[in-house]
């Protein structure tokens, strides 16, 4: 049975790996990596083109996508220091997460995903980060009537369901 849904072969972490890029040509429709910068995705592109000429797929067209964290502010720098506790869990500093993350104004995350899909990417997965809930949404607060699947870590909350508020500010100010 011939698949028709792209798979996306993932690896690599915050790091290009060679290993993942071949998966990726061997076993799937394209690569999906996490946090990187722009410079370094635009070398794991380059090295997975590379990779397909040697492999014969350099005519067929590629999926590139991207995990990342997205914490929105009023300002930038209100965004930096709201979500500075969330992003030094997964990063060495706050600089480096802001660096490998969407973290701003709606206008400021909205800028740098153009530059992204200038760079060649395709497909965007962002895990939107909030101190609290209430933070994230209020009035997509959990009640006894609204089930919201939240992961919980010490001193931050990433919840993992459509934030469609949050993802339709951004998208506005991509027009």
């Amino acid at each position: 049975m011939l698949l028709r849904l792209p798979i996306l072969i993932g690896g690599g972490g915050r790091g290009l790996s060679p290993r993942a890029l071949r998966q990726a040509l061997e076993l799937g429709n394209g690569w999906i990596t996490a946090y990187l910068t722009e410079s370094e995705l635009e070398q794991g592109i380059r090295q997975m083109h590379e990779g397909a000429r040697s492999v014969g797929r350099g005519n067929e067209k590629l999926i590139v996508g991207l995990e990342m964290f997205v914490g929105m502010g009023s300002s930038d720098s209100q965004a930096v220091t709201t979500h500075s506790t969330s992003l030094t869990k997964t990063f060495v500093s706050v600089q480096e997460g802001v660096k490998r993350s969407l973290v701003g104004t709606t206008k400021t995350i909205a800028d740098k995903i153009e530059s992204y899909e200038k760079t060649g990417l395709d497909y965007l997965e962002s895990k939107f980060i909030y101190s609290t809930i209430e933070d994230f949404a209020p009035s997509h607060a959990p009640t006894p009537s609204r089930n919201l699947a939240i992961r919980s870590a010490p001193n931050s909350t990433t919840v993992t369901t459509s934030a469609t508020t949050s993802v339709a500010r951004i998208l506005r100010s991509l027009r």
